[in-house]
């Protein structure tokens, strides 16, 4: 027994409270929130910054010039899908650097991403290829090879 005869959980629900703390009537942000901090708004955060969205426009524009698939190294057909790879990755100022953007075939960028080095049909054609364009990226790929 804890209270007048009832449990601690039934004494809780009795006196609406919560481990000794009296529920909110409000939400902590609900619509005072203004009036108790003296008239402040809450601001948002944008989804992307202005510089993020430039980059964005600028990578729209981006047509890479190699001919071939960079994993498995066939060339496109005329009208072939292809997909944007980025070596580096996408963050930040890497977003638009041309050196290190690639058009691939769609099949071979989601094994890449999906299936282990292994797996992959076209492995070393791709390291040769990796290895021209920048050796600290070919050892990583080695590494994984090795693991």
């Amino acid at each position: 027994m804890f209270s007048h005869g009832n449990c601690k959980i039934c004494s809780m629900r009795s006196k609406g409270s919560y481990g000794g703390v009296q529920r909110r009537s409000t939400p902590k942000w609900g619509s005072t929130l203004p009036e108790r901090r003296g008239g402040l708004k809450r601001t948002y955060i944008q989804p992307r910054s202005d510089k993020r969205a430039g980059q964005e426009k600028e990578y729209a524009k981006i047509k890479p010039k190699n001919k071939e698939c960079f994993f498995c190294g066939v060339a496109f057909k005329k009208a072939e899908h292809r997909e944007k790879h980025h070596l580096t990755g996408r963050r930040g100022e890497k977003l638009v650097d041309k050196k290190y953007i690639y058009n691939v075939h769609g099949k071979c960028h989601m094994q890449y991403h999906n299936d282990s080095i292994h797996t992959w049909e076209w492995k070393d054609g791709f390291l040769l290829r990796l290895r021209e364009v920048d050796r600290t990226l070919y050892e990583k790929e080695l590494n994984k090879l090795e693991k």
